[in-house]
């Protein structure tokens, strides 16, 4: 009979995962995060609560990155992008809302501050990254044109875009 009980039991303690992973995994479900962030990767990834976010609507320089000012000279903008999201985040309680996960498994989130502002959007102004899906349609185009009219951050010369980097590094690897 504790046999039977036990086998019962267990049928029905999967069937309870089960469930829980059926509602979790549904798209309508929308989950956040909150806390500080503990690791900063490079102007559009951080980590917070234990997960890797990469900002939503936003591209920034790959942390080994180098971009050119206006007289020619090389600067480390990929770094500096780390930096600024450094110095945007650092102490403060952040509130990201994943919206997808990109193709690495990150959650891709809307991250807000305790004063409820966009670091995407603050990024993007500060010319410290560019809008995504073109520079004239992405969620932040307008923050994005701003900062290249003002000449701000990789406005302040030229730069490859970091998708167009990326992909040429990818192709330089064996």
């Amino acid at each position: 009979m504790w046999r039977r009980i036990k086998k019962w039991a267990a049928l029905f303690g999967l069937l309870l995962i089960a469930a829980a992973w059926l509602w979790l995994d549904q798209d309508t479900v929308t989950r956040s995060s909150k806390g500080q962030a503990i690791i900063i990767r490079d102007g559009d990834t951080l980590s917070v609560a234990g997960l890797d976010h990469r900002l939503h609507g936003i591209d920034a320089p790959e942390y080994r990155q180098s971009c050119q000012r206006a007289d020619g000279s090389e600067w480390p903008c990929g770094r500096e992008a780390r930096a600024a999201l450094v110095a945007l985040t650092k102490g403060k309680t952040l509130t990201c809302e994943e919206l997808a996960r990109d193709k690495y498994q990150r959650v891709v989130a809307r991250c807000l501050d305790g004063q409820k502002r966009d670091i995407a959007q603050i990024m993007a102004r500060s010319g410290m990254a560019i809008s995504l899906n073109s520079f004239v349609e992405g969620p932040y185009a307008e923050e994005a044109q701003a900062a290249e009219e003002a000449k701000r951050g990789l406005w302040q010369g030229r730069f490859v875009e970091p998708a167009i980097w990326r992909d040429a590094q990818e192709k330089m690897q064996p």
